[in-house]
């Protein structure tokens, strides 16, 4: 069953730079909740590249997320990326089968015995367990798997998990999800909150897949371009307003902090079109499995 939900601009724009991601659709999604479900056609972004924001509630709706909690938002990342796919490969509409996920949610899943780890990206809105209409899962993996720009779990099933974090396949053999020892923010995440800026804009930071807050980062950023890294500098961390500073640490203490820094960009582009990451580096409060420091995904900065 299909059906058509119009979205004028009327309803309100949230102004977006266009072409802000790597993976981009047309702005509109074929989508529904629950395996066979109707889908509607919910159109999230305009020509101009602003983002819909009745669009983004909608989408968030049928995800499961909060849309009035920002920590909880579904990514922007991932609903260009089904975008793409979508129109990529011919789809007919996406059926969520699994979408947000409270840590209790995930929890429960996992003592179940199904396929959930313990830092799942679903709890950080950045990972869904999706059914495309007219695209097998099989096609979908291979399609990804190319592109080597995101998590992908395949099941051997028409199901198939996509997720906006780094590079990384799994099958129902693979997973890990049947390990019980806590990940104590092993597996932490930073990320940019776009993969396209401006030289001389600000880039706003998320932190994922942490399980344990409060973390202490430092407040300088170490940013490196081109190839072999180099360019080189150091930017001062923008943290959100609520963030104490103890020392030497900026103390994040919670999901809403940590989804919530940023630093600017200067204003020139070090190198023409240069492809760029950052490094934060951790100080305490820390978990024994922490990792000193975390790079994020890279990014482009044009002129």
């Amino acid at each position: 069953m299909f059906t058509t939900l119009s979205l004028a601009l009327m309803f309100g724009s949230i102004s977006y730079a266009k072409g802000s991601f790597f993976y981009m659709g047309d702005g509109k999604l074929k989508i529904g909740r629950g395996r066979g479900g109707p889908l509607v056609e919910v159109v999230f972004r305009d020509h101009n590249g602003n983002y819909i924001e009745n669009g983004l509630k909608i989408l968030n709706r049928l995800y499961g997320s909060d849309y009035t909690k920002p920590e909880e938002r579904l990514s922007l990342r991932l609903i260009e990326l089904l975008d793409y796919i979508e129109d990529t490969l011919g789809g007919r509409g996406i059926h969520i089968i699994s979408g947000h996920r409270s840590t209790t949610q995930n929890e429960a899943i996992r003592r179940r015995g199904g396929l959930a780890a313990s830092s799942s990206l679903h709890i950080d809105s950045e990972a869904v367990d999706i059914v495309m209409e007219g695209v097998p899962s099989s096609k979908i993996y291979e399609f990804l798997y190319q592109k080597e720009c995101c998590g992908i779990g395949y099941y051997h099933t028409d199901t198939i998990h996509i997720d906006d974090g780094p590079p990384r396949f799994w099958d129902e053999k693979t997973s890990g999800t049947e390990k019980k020892e806590p990940p104590r923010n092993e597996h932490i995440v930073v990320k940019t909150k776009s993969d396209i800026y401006k030289a001389g804009t600000k880039v706003g930071l998320k932190f994922s897949r942490v399980t344990d807050y409060p973390i202490g980062i430092k407040p300088s950023i170490l940013m490196e371009c081109g190839e072999k890294n180099v360019w080189k500098g150091r930017f001062e961390i923008e943290p959100a307003s609520s963030v104490e500073r103890q020392g030497d640490c900026y103390i994040l203490k919670d999901r809403r902090e940590g989804r919530n820094i940023a630093f600017t960009l200067p204003n020139y582009s070090p190198k023409h079109n240069s492809t760029c990451k950052v490094t934060l580096e951790f100080c305490p409060p820390m978990t024994e499995k922490m990792p000193p420091r975390v790079t994020s995904n890279p990014f482009l900065i044009e002129e």
